[in-house]
């Protein structure tokens, strides 16, 4: 049972030998012709006021009318924002429709789309749109900055969610507590008396709530529960209000399986970011069983303080399809708009034009570098060429020319996730389920033409850079664009230059790591990978005033017992980084981290660490083999020496660990690792990613990698500056599915 998909198959039939009489035969392909019951096409709102919007499609494939209690949008992410509700409007030919918001979803009651139908609502933004206000929350099982949720408190409308709490499309009975019915208590088996699990007065959607109190030492899982038959191949969402009264996060969690099968279930959470507020937490399901069960599950297992409201599920529908219209393509007046946008943030081909537009503006210092981004649209398709003039003061003096790039797209069919895109299945890859055919924003092509398409947004980089000493003032020039010889826009610009400079190298270090391999599982077939040198790509990434990681690796080779090592690359290499470019720090390259995420450490030069076979259960951490000690030290103490010959011993450490997992045995094992390195080369900082501070390991770990949301506090870190360094680790941060640009200018808020 269940869903199958194929992609780019072939068929081949091959008559069986023991069955003379078998035949086969191919029917034509099916068609299906839906009736469209489209939006409205006129704007429903004033355009000023609401300039953009999308038009959602739903659809119904069978021959028989379909009820959708619900509508699910994935707002945040069709919107490139974390917008506030009041950002919104939904519309359905003339009628505004209630919704609220759980997480990045937008939820709404659709209502009945007849057989062989495509259904469309509209939804407008807001011109002014702003992003929510964010809480920053730790995984409470990882102190990995990748693992870290950013979410808002939801400020939904209630009264949009009251009205479909008490309506017919909730598959849950008394789903505001108003009596004592339909709910298990789980636990009551359980005999705690300190246990509390009560109906009380209060709450948000009716008279009472459900009230959980679970002291220390109180064994098993306790709460209220409701079970609820599923159809097939249905999609289902669950929402419930809730609050925590002594911690951040309250948890709605769920079982779900086969009525035949009720011991073989799968389990899954959702958490609500709570602070003592009401807020929601809400899960989706796909329902593939004949006899699907799912179980609401109101409870928890370690102290809390939980109350619980609003407990709403019901069959759900995804969008189906999404189209964005601007309202300045409506006036179809053939101009080209063009209107600068801040570096940080994307431009997408929904981006729409401001009513009135800025002067276009840019500063800097001396020695600095920086780009005016320029967005574009017409309601007719060009073909565009671009170029800038030197800027100019009114006494003559001028700038460099200036340098043009044309923002390339690349479409993205998956939400990006750390390391890759393990939660895609190998037949879901090509085209994955709720595609959504996003293009983003990422190469700069050193071009100067530009392909326009119609009612589509697309963004230029015009780069101006000025050099120490340069005479402060306002430098003003213009940016033409022409069709053919005819100039169709002149945008006028100014660039203002500060009377300073910054240094001409830098003096924080900012490492990209540079890797060779794709993260992709298995063999992607078409893909081409180009190699670009460490050299080119050192000088490449200075301009940027950035990094990357370290030279090509060494390897060493041990002949009669001594370390033979080749460092005509690695001097090359580190001549052009250290001597020309002014890099900072560097890792020593022998070949990555000793070990990672907790494992046991690496086999190095043909030695094991620990006697035994991995993972060495039971092996004393702390005792590292003589013979792996003596291999590592060799090779380090051969390396040490020829970079002090060079002079380039203040550039380079040694890269220990990323994400350690300090608990024991690990405990053990780092403090042995950073003994031997320490002991070969004591003037060699080790540096490890531990993301937090760990006190055993003060006076082992030279620099630590500490996360920029606090895992480490003020006192901890003035604890590590008094026996090392702090640097900042960023694991995870940079993704190319975002809606902002360049997380490392934001690193000095932190």
């Amino acid at each position: 049972e269940g869903e199958v998909w194929f992609d780019d198959f072939e068929l081949i039939f091959t008559r069986p030998e023991d069955d003379p009489e078998w035949s086969h035969r191919l029917a034509e392909p099916e068609t299906m012709t839906l009736t469209a019951l489209s939006a409205a096409d006129a704007w429903e709102l004033p355009a000023d006021q609401y300039p953009l919007r999308l038009v959602l499609s739903y659809y119904n494939f069978q021959d028989s009318p379909l009820a959708v209690p619900i509508a699910t949008v994935p707002i945040n992410r069709l919107s490139a924002g974390n917008f506030r509700d009041e950002d919104f409007a939904l519309y359905d030919h003339g009628r505004p429709l209630l919704f609220f918001r759980s997480g990045d979803q937008l939820w709404f009651a659709l209502g009945n789309i007849p057989p062989l139908s495509e259904k469309q609502v509209n939804l407008y933004l807001r011109a002014d749109r702003r992003n929510r206000v964010l809480h920053s929350e730790q995984s409470l099982a990882s102190e990995v900055l990748s693992d870290y949720a950013v979410k808002t408190r939801d400020a939904a409308n209630r009264d949009a969610y009251a009205k479909l709490l008490h309506s017919p499309a909730n598959l849950l009975k008394n789903p505001s507590f108003e009596d004592d019915s339909v709910w298990t208590r789980a636990g009551e088996n359980v005999q705690n008396d300190r246990v509390k699990m009560d109906f009380v007065s209060g709450g948000l959607f009716g008279q009472r709530l459900a009230r959980m109190v679970i002291p220390d030492n109180a064994p098993g899982w306790f709460g209220f529960r409701q079970t609820v038959s599923l159809k097939p191949l249905t999609d289902y969402m669950v929402v419930v209000w809730g609050r925590s009264l002594t911690s951040e996060t309250f948890s709605l969690r769920s079982h779900y399986y086969r009525a035949s099968e009720p011991g073989k279930r799968r389990f899954a959470s959702a958490h609500g970011n709570s602070g003592g507020d009401w807020t929601m937490a809400s899960m989706f399901l796909r329902n593939t069983y004949s006899d699907g069960v799912f179980e609401v599950h109101l409870t928890h297992n370690k102290p809390c303080e939980l109350e619980f409201d609003g407990v709403f599920m019901a069959e759900c529908a995804a969008r189906g399809g999404v189209r964005y219209d601007c309202a300045v393509d409506e006036l179809a007046d053939q101009r080209l708009r063009v209107w600068q946008l801040d570096t940080i943030v994307k431009v997408f081909p929904f981006t729409e034009p401001p009513v009135t537009p800025t002067p276009t503006a840019i500063s800097l210092a001396g020695n600095e570098a920086e780009n005016i981004q320029l967005a574009l649209r017409s309601s007719v398709p060009r073909r565009l060429s671009i170029s800038a003039e030197a800027p100019r003061r009114a006494d003559g003096q001028a700038l460099a020319p200036p340098e043009i790039h044309v923002v390339g797209y690349v479409p993205v069919d998956s939400v990006s996730a750390y390391p890759q895109f393990t939660h895609l299945k190998f037949y879901e890859r090509c085209i994955p389920p709720a595609s959504f055919g996003e293009r983003y924003a990422d190469p700069l092509l050193p071009r100067r033409e530009l392909e326009l398409p119609a009612n589509d947004t697309h963004a230029v980089y015009i780069g101006f850079s000025a050099k120490a000493g340069t005479p402060a003032g306002s430098y003003h020039g213009e940016i033409l664009f022409r069709e053919g010889t005819e100039i169709v826009h002149r945008e006028p610009y100014s660039v203002t230059v500060h009377p300073f400079a910054i240094p001409e190298r830098p003096s924080i270090s900012a490492i990209f790591d540079f890797c060779h391999h794709p993260r992709l599982p298995g063999n992607v077939p078409d893909m081409a990978y180009r190699n670009y040198s460490r050299v080119d790509m050192a000088r490449f990434l200075a301009g940027k005033r950035v990094s990357i990681q370290t030279s090509e690796t060494l390897r060493p080779k041990f002949v009669d017992g001594a370390v033979e090592l080749d460092f005509t690359a690695f001097d090359e290499y580190c001549q052009v980084a250290f001597a020309e470019l002014g890099v900072p720090l560097h890792y020593l390259p022998l070949g990555g981290t000793l070990f990672n995420y907790g494992h046991p450490p690496y086999t190095r030069y043909g030695e094991a660490p620990y006697e035994g076979k991995h993972p060495y259960e039971g092996v004393d951490r702390s005792v590292l083999r003589p013979e792996y000690r003596a291999k590592i030290t060799q090779v380090i103490q051969t390396v040490w020496e020829h970079v002090k010959a060079k002079g380039w011993e203040k550039h380079f450490m040694f890269y220990m660990s990323d994400e350690p997992y300090p608990n024991r045995p690990r405990m053990e094992q780092m403090i042995a690792l950073c003994d031997m390195i320490h002991e070969a080369v004591p003037e060699l900082p080790i540096y490890a990613s531990t993301w937090s501070y760990v006190p055993e390991w003060l006076g082992k770990i030279d620099l630590w990698g500490i996360g920029v949301q606090g895992q480490a506090s003020i006192a901890e870190i003035a604890e590590i500056k008094t026996r090392g360094e702090v640097l900042v680790t960023t694991d995870g941060q940079f993704c190319l599915d975002t809606p902002y640009n360049a997380l490392e200018r934001l690193m000095p808020l932190f």
